[in-house]
């Protein structure tokens, strides 16, 4: 079974079909972010969006993905937010009341504590490594004790 970011969303508890994902580029137009922006930077950047349906959501679902720039092609995961409402508008943006959460903390700490465990498995026994997180068959995600797809180098 693929690893697919439904299966990380309901691993969380989320639905994926009221999620969006957002990737921010660091951009120095309206206001944009940067490599040193802070938190609150990234989320009014994040609040403020244009009204044209073709740029952005005419109704956007209740949680948002936000990646930012992590260097070159390279993106990560700021945070989840949701979404409490439009707080106001004018011809051209609309701004909306932006929660941060920590919706994704469960499967965070699963990807990390996995990676860390692969790391340290294939480290420890000179393997290189094919997948280190296993989907059950129910779609829940958990870290491979000793990755069954290792290499022996």
């Amino acid at each position: 079974m693929a690893l697919t970011l439904g299966l990380i969303l309901a691993d969380a508890g989320l639905d994926s079909t009221d999620a969006i994902v957002l990737r921010h580029a660091f951009m120095a137009e309206r206001g944009g972010i940067h490599a040193d922006s802070s938190d609150e930077e990234i989320l009014a950047y994040t609040a403020e969006q244009s009204v044209a349906s073709q740029h952005f959501l005419a109704k956007p679902p209740s949680r948002w993905l936000v990646f930012v720039a992590g260097g070159g092609a390279e993106v990560r995961l700021w945070s989840v937010v949701k979404k409490g409402g439009e707080v106001r508008h004018d011809d051209t943006r609309r701004w909306f009341d932006l929660v941060p959460t920590d919706d994704l903390q469960r499967a965070s700490n699963i990807f990390r504590d996995a990676l860390i465990d692969c790391y340290n498995f294939l480290r420890d026994n000179r393997y290189t490594y094919q997948a280190c997180i296993q989907v059950t068959p129910k779609g829940a995600l958990k870290p491979v004790e000793k990755p069954n797809h290792a290499i022996r180098i």
